[in-house]
């Protein structure tokens, strides 16, 4: 990486950040985050990217995908196997989080969950620094947009 192309080539292809990417646009990052956004969407992505968690039967999932009765009926169909739940509760493909993507092209979408995969492994090591995660980002063909979901590994 390298400063004016943060996280790599797949931010320069998003229209809105293609003149600050490339150096001809007037001040820095932040200057576009201060003029173009609102504090309530910044904090919006920032629960993206360090999200509520809650736990069931030592399951880690997200809070926002958690349902008690969705969580029993993966749990009894997938045999209390935690982490197959943990992949089917979490798993969050890009296209249903963000609107109107028609002129972002599929490499900076893939770049995106690739950036939030790691910042996910982040968290999830930092809040639970005795277990072990798997994050993992799909996409291509068959998935409905770039996809993420994160499991624990098994014992």
């Amino acid at each position: 990486m390298t400063p004016g192309d943060p996280g790599g080539a797949g931010w320069r292809l998003v229209p809105e950040l293609a003149a600050w990417a490339d150096g001809t646009a007037a001040g820095s990052l932040w200057d576009y985050v201060g003029e173009g956004g609102t504090f309530g969407h910044a904090a919006a992505v920032l629960a993206l990217c360090s999200p509520d968690l809650v736990e069931a039967r030592g399951c880690v999932l997200l809070a926002e995908r958690f349902d008690p009765a969705n969580f029993a009926t993966w749990w009894d169909e997938l045999e209390g196997r935690g982490p197959d739940v943990e992949r089917v509760i979490n798993h969050v493909h890009l296209w249903d989080v963000f609107r109107d993507l028609d002129d972002v092209p599929e490499p900076a979408l893939e770049r995106f969950a690739e950036g939030l995969a790691d910042v996910w492994r982040a968290v999830l090591a930092h809040r639970f620094p005795d277990r072990t995660f798997v994050v993992e980002v799909t996409s291509g063909p068959d998935e409905y947009g770039p996809t993420l979901t994160f499991s624990q590994t098994p014992a």
